[in-house]
């Protein structure tokens, strides 16, 4: 166990549980929890659990869950839960779940379950399922279901079930089922 007020630098292998309030940078190989406010950046290979409000960078390999208050940027590869409110970007190869609040960029690779409200672009590879209520751009390429209020663009290709209200502009091949309510442009190829 670490614990450090106001600490700049923590550097730790194998360590099982760091606690730090506004330290600046944490680095940590196969640490089990790290918990952090206001820090500016974490980088943590397979570690099990980050959380951190305010913080402005967090990469990490193979972490099992990230929960982030406004943090600027969190990069993750195959991460399996990722929990961000007003996060502005969060990049996500293999993220099994993210879910995220106003959140301005979310790219996603293989993801399972992407959720958000007020997210601004969405960019989704064989995603399998996307909800957003009132997102500005969502880009899917094989993604199985795509649910979207007040969406303003969808592009997918040969996404199986899109269900949009008020959405502007709808792009689809090959798409299964599109339901729309007011929507002002759909254009659609060998769609079901």
């Amino acid at each position: 166990m670490i614990t450090c007020n106001s600490g700049h630098m923590i550097t730790c292998n194998s360590g099982h549980m760091i606690t730090c309030n506004s330290g600046h940078m944490i680095t940590c190989n196969s640490g089990h929890m790290i918990t952090c406010n206001s820090g500016h950046m974490i980088t943590c290979n397979s570690g099990h659990m980050i959380t951190c409000n305010s913080g402005h960078m967090i990469t990490c390999n193979s972490g099992h869950m990230i929960t982030c208050n406004s943090g600027h940027m969190i990069t993750c590869n195959s991460g399996h839960m990722i929990t961000c409110n007003s996060g502005h970007m969060i990049t996500c190869n293999s993220g099994h779940m993210i879910t995220c609040n106003s959140g301005h960029m979310i790219t996603c690779n293989s993801g399972h379950m992407i959720t958000c409200n007020s997210g601004h672009m969405i960019t989704c590879n064989s995603g399998h399922m996307i909800t957003c209520n009132s997102g500005h751009m969502i880009t899917c390429n094989s993604g199985h279901m795509i649910t979207c209020n007040s969406g303003h663009m969808i592009t997918c290709n040969s996404g199986h079930m899109i269900t949009c209200n008020s959405g502007h502009m709808i792009t689809c091949n090959s798409g299964h089922m599109i339901t729309c309510n007011s929507g002002h442009m759909i254009t659609c190829n060998s769609g079901h």
